[in-house]
This record gives structure tokens, sequence and C-alpha cells, in this order.
């Protein structure tokens, strides 16, 4: 019993080394809560998704970040021996435009082009937090109870512009839906706050659509090469490095 208060103790800390707007006091008897509201500024995102058609990853660029808060509450429950941990987490991903290589079958032939790309978050994710016993591994460097963490996402999936041969041509094109990241992950609580939570999982790709006269020929052919279920995602959330000791 006094290792799991001290576990909550530590979640506590942690709690507040990570930017808590309010956290209680440190537990000194079972059955005492730890509440926080951790605020989540800027960290860092990295990430790809990848088209399966194609089967090529489009990488997130540098510079992407979440921002959000939370509201947690960790509490050791004596007659059971648990720990129950639940509460949200809302926040939102931001992602500078940025460009990559796609092999698209232009006029059948398979060929490289250059596009420009956007990933616009649509609204909050509302996150949920709640108590995962055992379905984790519990070690001494990540103890204090397993969690599932729950942010489902969407996203409007944008394209800037077409390049082949050296020839850019300014488009603007998306998703004719936000894709879906239902991100689902259980890791310990330590884990998350220290190390960041790890999201993998699939998503289907919504049909393209084009404004303007490209959207006769562009979105069929990029609806394609790129829409359908099935397709791979991978998403790490982690604190922003600290800035160099002078």
């Amino acid at each position: 019993m006094y290792v799991k208060v001290r576990l909550a103790a530590v979640v506590a800390t942690l709690f507040a080394a990570l930017g808590a707007t309010s956290v209680a006091a440190a537990p000194a008897l079972a059955g005492e809560a730890v509440h926080a509201t951790p605020i989540l500024n800027n960290w860092v995102v990295e990430g790809s998704l990848t088209a399966k058609k194609l089967n090529q990853k489009v990488t997130l660029p540098e510079g992407s970040t979440f921002n959000g808060r939370g509201d947690i509450e960790l509490e050791f429950i004596p007659s059971t021996g648990k720990t129950r941990i639940e509460g949200t987490l809302t926040g939102n991903v931001a992602v500078p435009p940025f460009s990559t290589m796609l092999t698209l079958p232009v006029g059948g032939i398979p060929t490289p082009v250059s596009v420009g790309m956007t990933f616009t978050q649509v609204g909050p994710a509302p996150g949920k937090v709640l108590g995962a016993p055992g379905q984790c591994l519990e070690t001494e460097a990540f103890p204090a109870g397993c969690i599932s963490l729950s942010v489902p996402t969407k996203v409007n999936v944008g394209f800037t512009l077409v390049g082949i041969l050296g020839i850019e041509v300014p488009t603007h094109c998306e998703t004719s839906q936000p894709v879906n990241f239902n991100l689902k992950e259980v890791q310990t609580l330590v884990e998350v706050l220290v190390t960041g939570p790890h999201f993998v999982g699939t998503a289907t790709i919504p049909s393209i659509k084009c404004d303007g006269l490209e959207g006769l020929t562009l979105a069929p052919v990029m609806t394609t090469a790129l829409s359908g279920p099935g397709n791979p995602y991978e998403l790490k959330i982690h604190h922003p490095p600290l800035p160099p000791l002078e």
C-alpha cells in the first residue's frame, strides 16, 4: 500500500514538472486522490501516413505541434489494491504546410510528382483517459498503473501544389470528408507523461475533390491513387526538448 501511495506522489510531481495548472497535494494516506490539469504547450508531433495503394509514406514535417490540456485524477483504492485513473485530454495538432514526392499514374504512367500538402484538424480532439489494469507492462521505470488513452481526431488533408518535370501548378484539392484517426493506445501513466503517447493504426482516405477545371482530371487521378481503407499511420507526441544549458 505504501508503494502505491508513493507512486501517486511521484505522478503528482510529474504533473507539476510538466506544467500542470493545479496539482493536489501528494496523498499522505491511501484513498486520497491526486488531481491535476496539465497544460501541453507546443509538444512535438512526429508521424506519418502511408498511402496503401502506392505503398508510399508521407511524413509530417518538423514544426508540427500539439497544444492541449488534461484533467486527470488518480486515486489508490485500498479495498481493491488498484489505482483508479480517469480524466480527459483535449487539444489541437498544428502541421505546417509542406511538400512531398508521390508517384501518381499520370496518363496511366507512374510519374514522380511533387505535391504540396496540408493537414488541418477539424475541431478539438475529445480525448479520454481511463485506467486499464493489467493491459500493459508495468516496470520500475514506468509504474503507476496502465491507462487507455483515446483521442479521436479528424483531419482535412489538402493538396496545394502539383509539380511534374519542374513545372509547378498551384491547385486546391482536399479530401471530400475529414480523415478519421481513431487514436487509441494503452501505456503506463508515467510513460505517457515522460515519453508521450504513441499511436498506430489504419485510416480510410476519402475521395479527393478539387476546385476549378483541374477537378475534372486531377481529382479522379488522385482519388484512384490515394482513396480507400487500410492506410497505416503512426503518431508520436512528446515533450519538447529542454533548452540548451548556457
